[in-house]
């Protein structure tokens, strides 16, 4: 079903390496350019949440935003190992989640030779997320089914009406709009401003291609998390704010983003929020451990 041709990548590895208190993501990358992750925790680490959760009297239970694997410690080689016999036995599916292909402009970060024009995706695999989203959709409305079919199948142009922010927002006066920068600029520009003590082989040791608020979850730019965050976020002053996302260059420009609330984008994931002169950044991640975060650099 997989091919044992495989790329693994384990953020932060040199720091982690050996760790028996830490978690980090793999990312399984094969010849036919698909990528799979999963969150490894130590037992340790786990049982560090568990009691960090008691003290503040937070609900007796952890999760993940992806598949969670558990180890003694932090070891490529266990990890590895783990990872070919699934392949082999048939249930790395079970343990890591398809998230998306290789981008171009991530490509030089694999060895020569290593995709294979004509691998592709298994069939199989194709067809088991298949048969999951037809039973989803038996309790669905008609008009959803011909939406998404058009969707699928129909010559789609995706715009900022398919973010489902925009309606949230809509819903509480707040004006919002297309911006005038694509979603790329964008993420450009905050990375020359919010991770600007960086180098290339620094933003490589965190993997801030993956995702930006790395410059924040590895403790590279000093910031705020959580409610100190939150508090910071809502008392920032804000005449306009772009809002822009990790996995794709939609963006929207918000004007009266004084009404802009952490609680709007309750539903968001890997979103960023920044002020139109960039001077501060509110960040919102899919990690329930990471963030959200607030930097300023006034």
């Amino acid at each position: 079903m997989f091919s044992k041709k495989r790329h693994i990548q384990i953020d932060d590895e040199s720091r982690l390496e050996g760790d028996d208190e830490a978690q980090t993501m793999v990312i399984v990358t094969f010849p036919d350019g698909s990528r799979w992750n999963s969150n490894v925790y130590t037992m340790k680490c786990i049982q560090s949440i568990r009691e960090d959760n008691r003290g503040i009297g937070d609900s007796g239970f952890i999760w993940s935003a992806n598949p969670l694997l558990i180890v003694d410690f932090i070891n490529r080689a266990q990890i590895e190992e783990m990872i070919d016999k699934s392949i082999v036995d048939g249930f790395f599916v079970y343990m890591f989640e398809y998230f998306g292909a290789v981008r171009k402009r991530e490509l030089d970060q694999y060895p020569d030779g290593f995709f294979e024009t004509d691998s592709k995706l298994d069939h199989d695999i194709v067809m088991r997320h298949a048969s999951t989203l037809y039973e989803m959709l038996q309790h669905t409305s008609d008009e959803f089914k011909e939406a998404l079919k058009d969707y699928l199948f129909g010559d789609r142009q995706v715009t900022i009406n398919d973010l489902k922010l925009l309606p949230i927002l809509q819903a509480e006066n707040v004006q919002a709009a297309e911006a005038d920068r694509p979603g790329q600029e964008l993420k450009l520009a905050w990375e020359h401003i919010f991770a600007a003590g960086l180098d290339d082989d620094e933003k490589d040791q965190i993997a801030m291609d993956q995702y930006l608020w790395h410059a924040f979850s590895y403790k590279k730019t000093p910031c705020l998390k959580e409610d100190e965050a939150i508090k910071a976020f809502h008392d920032a002053s804000k005449q306009g704010c772009y809002v822009f996302y990790q996995d794709h260059d939609l963006a929207l420009f918000v004007a009266d983003a004084g009404r802009l609330t952490a609680n709007l984008l309750e539903s968001e994931q890997d979103i960023y929020i920044v002020d139109q002169n960039f001077e501060w950044t509110f960040v919102k991640t899919h990690e329930s451990y990471c963030g959200p975060y607030f930097c300023s650099i006034r």
